[in-house]
């Protein structure tokens, strides 16, 4: 049976300082397990402080076997789906504290390379998955801590463009999650914006062209005429207007002077969203 989440909380309190070789002294395949179950839990001591910090000192130092590393991204890519399609209940810490712990397992593989081809292709595929399908957009919780999953989620679609699996030929894909997250009937307000532009930095190192970008900028306010259109309510629109001027705002001035072409369509769409009079 395992730990509660006090006694997990206790334990991870007194290792908050273990070293390798402490680590590999520990029941460790157990205590992985242990912070899998309760890596969603509401207390943002344990989930955030403790098991997040765990996992991010653990897998990003090395102490993990290429077995527990491929069992936690299994476990991870269950955990992430949890309840998705769901707004307002606690499984979104679950979801958004998954996509995490898999953005350290993503990072560190890019060096050990202990995946395999078909493992990384199944978490590139459910992260944009992931960011289609989350609605919960809170960010900060009172008394639960962050939820964050959307600036989570996107923290984890930038590990996986990182990652050599990644295939260029795959960026529209990627720029499709980037642009669903802007249609979730809400305004960022939590640095979601800026995670969310790190995407695009990420492909843009990746040689994801001047001109393919811009081309994809142009097309944010023809879909956001086309989410008008589907009958959407007042606020639901005026909130998704706000979040794509901002977010291209927030694009344009992360964009260099070589993307000469994309600075000039972010700014174009900012001023076709703003002379939007029906909303």
């Amino acid at each position: 049976m395992g730990q509660t989440s006090e006694e997990l909380k206790l334990k991870l309190q007194r290792m908050t300082e273990t070293s390798k070789g402490d680590w590999l002294q520990e029941d460790s395949d157990l205590l992985l397990e242990d912070m899998l179950d309760h890596i969603g839990a509401v207390d943002p001591e344990l989930r955030d402080e403790l098991i997040y910090s765990a996992f991010a000192k653990w897998i990003g130092e090395g102490y993990l076997s290429p077995g527990q590393l491929e069992r936690v991204l299994e476990r991870c890519l269950g955990l992430q789906m949890s309840g998705i399609g769901e707004q307002g209940s606690d499984t979104v810490f679950t979801r958004s504290f998954a996509s995490l712990a898999l953005t350290c397992v993503i990072v560190a593989d890019r060096k050990s390379g202990v995946l395999s081809g078909a493992q990384t292709e199944k978490a590139i595929r459910q992260s944009l998955s992931y960011m289609e399908r989350e609605r919960d957009t809170r960010g900060f919780v009172p008394e639960k801590g962050w939820a964050h999953a959307i600036a989570h989620g996107a923290d984890l679609l930038g590990a996986c463009v990182r990652h050599p699996a990644f295939r260029p030929e795959r960026a529209p894909d990627i720029l499709a999650a980037v642009q669903s997250a802007f249609f979730k009937e809400t305004v960022y307000t939590d640095d979601e914006d800026s995670r969310l532009t790190t995407v695009i930095d990420r492909l843009l190192e990746r040689g994801l062209a001047d001109a393919a970008l811009a081309g994809w900028i142009q097309g944010l306010p023809e879909a956001y005429e086309a989410f008008l259109s589907s009958g959407t309510d007042y606020l639901a629109a005026f909130h998704t207007r706000i979040g794509l001027a901002y977010f291209l705002k927030t694009l344009y001035f992360r964009l260099d002077g070589e993307l000469g072409e994309a600075r000039a369509a972010a700014e174009e769409a900012v001023r076709r969203l703003q002379t939007n009079r029906r909303i």
